[in-house]
Formats: C-alpha cells, structure tokens, sequence
C-alpha cells in the first residue's frame, strides 16, 4: 500500500514540476518577444508565398 502511495506522490511531483517548468519558459519567451518584433521579413514572405503557391498548383 505504501509503494502505491509513493508512486501516485511521485507522479504528482513530476507532472507539478512539468507544468512549473512549461510557465517558466514561457514566460521567459513571452519576455524575450516582448522586445522583438513578429512581423516576417518581406522577402522571406514572399519566398513562402511562392512556395505556397507552387504547392497549391501542384
């Protein structure tokens, strides 16, 4: 009975401790991309336009 409960306890840990984790980074992205812009460099968009449009065709 023991075993099971410390299983169960450890499996709690372990999905608390993930969780905290995935907050912190994201949090630290959200941070890091507060500064940074998120607009696509024109002619990176306009190389995965024609991409697109290429594959559409396709």
């Amino acid at each position: 009975m023991k075993l099971i409960r410390r299983m169960r306890l450890l499996r709690a840990l372990e999905r608390y401790v993930a969780k905290a984790n995935r907050r912190d980074v994201t949090a630290r992205l959200n941070e890091f991309h507060k500064c940074e812009t998120s607009k696509l460099d024109s002619a990176l968009a306009a190389m995965q336009s024609a991409s697109i449009a290429r594959e559409l065709c396709d």
